[in-house]
């Protein structure tokens, strides 16, 4: 399942989540990079979606790579497609 992105944003591969450089940290702002949230919600699935089939996902990124969006799609053991996790990540 491809992500329907908006003017700008483009689908890209999980391993271009790695080569999106953080912006500085500030005292109130501590970003995280998006393969590490990528990976985060990868290991959440195993402990969450017990009895779910992971069966695709897309990333996206817009505004050279500050904005992350993404979406993981499950099969259910009645073989309904659902989707539960979307997210997205402004640097």
């Amino acid at each position: 399942m491809l992500l329907i992105l908006h003017r700008g944003a483009q689908n890209v591969p999980e391993e271009a989540l790695q080569t999106v450089p953080l912006p500085e940290s500030t005292k109130s702002y501590r970003p995280i990079p998006h393969a590490v949230l990528a990976l985060f919600i990868k290991e959440q699935r195993i402990t969450m979606l017990s009895g779910f089939t992971h069966s695709g996902l897309s990333y996206g990124l817009k505004r050279n790579g500050q904005q992350f969006f993404g979406i993981h799609t499950y099969w259910s053991d009645q073989n309904e497609a659902r989707t539960f996790h979307r997210f997205s990540q402004l640097l």
